[in-house]
């Protein structure tokens, strides 16, 4: 039963951040995100928040520069309802 919970964690961890929180253009998840697998049973101590805002920020970067965005649309909605 535990390795069913620690698959589920994995599962759910690539699924919310490769199309959620950090997604890229293509769709499938980033390479990257794999390097989450190996911290499962230490994710809550991880600082998502940063993660997914450095994410974003670097999507608005090559943006910027004419490529297509990365990172959490959503949140950026949210950010700039905020100021509106």
């Amino acid at each position: 039963m535990e390795r069913i919970h620690k698959t589920f964690k994995e599962a759910f961890l690539l699924y919310i951040l490769g199309h959620f929180l950090c997604p890229i253009v293509k769709n499938q998840p980033s390479q990257e995100l794999y390097k989450a697998l190996t911290i499962v049973s230490d994710a809550t101590q991880y600082n998502w928040s940063k993660y997914v805002l450095d994410h974003l920020i670097e999507g608005i970067k090559k943006f910027q520069k004419g490529k297509s965005t990365t990172g959490c649309i959503y949140l950026l909605m949210v950010f700039l309802n905020r100021f509106a």
